[in-house]
């Protein structure tokens, strides 16, 4: 049996809506006056297929919203509906968010750069006195105050 939407009709599943649409952009002339009352139909099972689209082309349920407005396949009172309760759901995000410092400390930077294996051996040369500290902070390209930061960092201690 085919999956109900909620006002009792067959739910439309993403697959035949992404048909729909290759349809509609098929027609090339812009005017899909005569695909627009199936789009009707499309609008009151879009809770799933939104995100399910959004998530096929990575980008947010409000541009694939917007995108189908664009096209003419859902109406400006249905986009503004879904826009308010997008509106409600960014500012429910927005008070759950962190504040951050600003991004990653730089030896972790560097670290992710030239490479933990890099960074050990250039550290196991200055150990074995074939690099002086001025050399290591050179080919580090960090300033000889931070190496000993960035050393603790390169051998998984502790920073």
């Amino acid at each position: 049996m085919a999956e109900q939407g909620p006002d009792g009709e067959p739910a439309i599943g993403v697959a035949n809506f992404l048909a729909f649409a290759g349809r509609a952009r098929r027609v090339g002339d812009g005017n899909f006056r005569d695909l627009l009352p199936h789009a009707a139909k499309l609008c009151g099972h879009f809770g799933a297929e939104l995100e399910a689209l959004a998530l096929r082309f990575g980008v947010s349920q409000e541009a694939v919203l917007r995108r189908l407005l664009t096209l003419g396949l859902t109406t400006q009172a249905f986009y503004d509906s879904k826009r308010a309760d997008f509106q409600k759901i960014y500012a429910q995000l927005d008070e759950k968010k962190e504040a951050s410092e600003g991004g990653p400390k730089y030896h972790y930077v560097v670290l992710s750069q030239l490479g933990r294996t890099f960074t050990q051996l250039v550290f196991q040369g200055y150990h074995d006195r074939y690099f002086t500290l001025r050399d290591v902070a050179g080919l580090l390209n960090m300033k000889v105050t931070t190496v000993p930061v960035m050393e603790k960092a390169a051998f998984g201690m502790a920073v």
